[in-house]
This record gives structure tokens, C-alpha cells and sequence, in this order.
């Protein structure tokens, strides 16, 4: 669909004439009803009323293509016109079976990616990868990958050409979209060591975790040793925003220690939780046997990327097991 484009084509819609009686077109009848003349105005109310199905739908206009209509149609009524984006329960983002340090993947029986205006486009049988060796469609946004950062993972659809593909971004937000891709949803966030090398993390749905192993080799202890105190409490403040991106909305974490008789551990999102008192005891806190491993898995809503740490004990530790988005 392309407007008209001869020479003598206007340069922009001429004003409407003025409003006259609604008929029908009527090819006369010879010396008694005169046929109906082509008029300007009926041409351009045509011409724009299917432009506009394109520019709803984000179609680029194209003279050599005869069907753009009819796509965006399908498009605007595969979307539902509005909507919000998102994935499937079943998405699955993980590190590049060969090229784990600098490439991931993803599947999905289905996703939907939202642009500008509001409109969203379904995608089926979502699998894709992102290499962020090169940048464009298919790789990182733009520059290269840096040590100790997070970045963020989306689909991207181009609806002139109908292509899906996946995109890497250090904007959890806004990333620099390929040109005609204006379609995208975001689904999953990945984390750089200093070597500029990716660590292994593995997204079922919401939820990410560290694939402790090769890289890293042990968990991320984010605090350790005696701290405050357990029973009062007083919470040492940790920060996790080295390994939890501020798009986290959940923290899975473990606490331990071994020790002492009455050795004991006390975690919590803020600091006015309560700690190893007699009768109450806190959000995550216990108190060991002595020579007891003491060890407490945990999943908290977050309040903030800090969480609250209080230990009597040197063997006392605090470690990420991953995050939900």
C-alpha cells in the first residue's frame, strides 16, 4: 500500500470541498443523467482509510507489496488491538550450550510485544538466541559487552517484514531498537562478570537462578561473619544490587552457619523483623546445637535491593540463590 506519488500528486491533502448530499457512483445514462465524476476528495478519504490500517498496526508502506492491508488486519486482530505484553508460563532462558560466555537462548510456546501505541502482536513458537559478539537484531543493541553489568533481554518484532527476533540492552527499559522493529517485551535480565563473560543463569518463567559449577564455581556470599546481633536484633545492612538487577521483585537466598551451642542466624528484607527471641522467632533465623550446620533456604518479596543480616557467630553467611523479575 503506498500512496500516490506522480508528479502531480499534492504535497499534502488538500482541503475537503464542502459537504454535499451521501449517493452512490452511477455511470449515467446518455444525453438524460450525467455519470459521476472521479473527485479528489473520495480518492483521498479512500487512500487514507486503508493508510490508516497500516499505521495502527506499525507497517512501514510499501509499493511492491500488495498485501499490507490484509496483514495489518490479521495483526491488529491477532493483538486484540490493546493489551499488555508478555510471555507464556513455559519460557526458558539459558546460557548458549557451546558459547555460554557470550551467547543465550531462549524458548516460548507463545509471547506478545507491545509497541509504542499500545497494540500488541502475538508470536508462536517463540525460539531464539542472542549473540553479543555483534549488534543489531539478533545480538546486543548497540556497543560491546562490559565487565560487572547487567543486561537485559528482549523479543523484538518487526511488522513490515514479520520477523521476530531476540535483543540484548543494558536499558531494562528502552532499548535501541533495530530499525522497523517496533514491537517488544522484555524477558529476562543476565549478569557480566569482569571478564566480561556471562554467568550462568537459567529463567523458568519468573524466576532466575545461578547455575553454580563452571561460573561461578560457588555461590555469591553477599555477607559473612559475626554481625549485630540475633536476639535484639541489630541487622548489618547488604546490599545486593551486585547480583540482584534492579528489575528483581524477589529474592531466593540461603543463611547459615555452623558453631557453638545456641550459634545462630537472622535475615530479613527490613530491619524491624524480629530476631532469635525466646518466644518469636524472625523472617529466616535459627539457632544451632553445638558442631550444627544450620542452613535456611528462603524466597522474599523485596522491599528494596538491600536486605538485613545479624549473626553471633563467625561461621555465619548470607548467599544469593537467584531472583524472580
Amino acid at each position: 500500500m503506498y500512496r500516490i506519488d506522480i508528479p502531480s500528486a499534492a504535497a499534502s491533502l488538500p482541503t475537503p470541498s464542502a459537504l454535499g448530499t451521501e449517493g452512490f457512483w452511477t455511470a449515467g445514462v446518455p444525453g438524460t443523467v450525467p455519470a459521476t465524476v472521479m473527485d479528489q476528495d473520495w480518492f483521498n478519504m479512500v487512500q487514507e482509510e486503508l493508510i490508516a490500517f497500516l499505521t495502527a498496526a506499525g507497517i512501514t508502506h510499501s509499493k511492491s507489496t500488495r498485501n499490507q492491508v490484509l496483514t495489518s488486519v490479521q495483526q491488529l486482530i491477532a493483538s486484540g488491538s490493546l493489551g499488555l505484553a508478555g510471555y507464556s508460563t513455559d519460557l526458558l532462558a539459558v546460557p548458549d550450550g557451546t558459547t555460554p560466555n557470550t551467547k543465550s537462548g531462549v524458548t516460548a510456546s507463545e509471547a506478545l510485544l507491545q509497541n509504542a501505541s499500545g497494540l500488541v502482536v502475538r508470536a508462536a513458537a517463540v525460539s531464539q538466541s542472542i549473540d553479543y559478539t555483534t549488534t543489531g537484531a539478533g545480538g546486543l543493541d548497540t556497543g560491546a559487552l562490559a565487565p560487572n553489568t547487567f543486561y537485559y533481554e528482549y523479543l523484538i518484532w518487526n511488522p513490515t517484514t514479520s520477523t521476530l527476533k531476540a535483543l540484548g540492552s543494558t536499558s531494562p527499559t528502552a532499548p535501541t531498537m533495530p530499525s522497523g522493529y517496533t514491537y517488544k517485551v522484555r524477558y529476562a535480565s543476565r549478569l557480566t562478570d569482569g571478564s566480561s563473560h556471562f554467568y550462568r543463569m537459567r529463567k523458568a518463567n519468573r524466576e532466575t537462578q545461578y547455575l553454580v559449577g563452571t561460573n561461578p564455581t560457588t555461590p555469591f556470599v553477599v555477607a559473612s561473619g559475626s554481625a549485630g546481633s540475633i536476639s535484639v536484633p541489630t541487622y548489618t545492612t547488604v546490599s545486593l544490587s551486585s547480583f540482584l538487577p534492579p528489575t528483581a521483585r524477589r529474592f531466593r537466598g540461603v543463611a547459615g552457619c555452623t558453631g557453638a551451642n545456641s550459634s545462630g542466624i537472622a535475615v530479613a528484607p527490613n530491619a524491624s523483623w524480629p530476631g532469635n527471641a525466646s518466644t518469636v522467632f524472625g523472617f529466616a533465623a535459627n539457632q544451632g546445637a553445638a558442631g550444627a550446620n544450620v542452613a535456611i533456604p528462603f524466597d522474599s518479596v523485596l522491599e528494596s535491593l538491600n536486605f538485613f543480616y545479624a549473626s553471633n557467630v563467625s561461621s555465619g553467611f548470607l548467599a544469593v540463590v537467584g531472583y524472580s523479575e
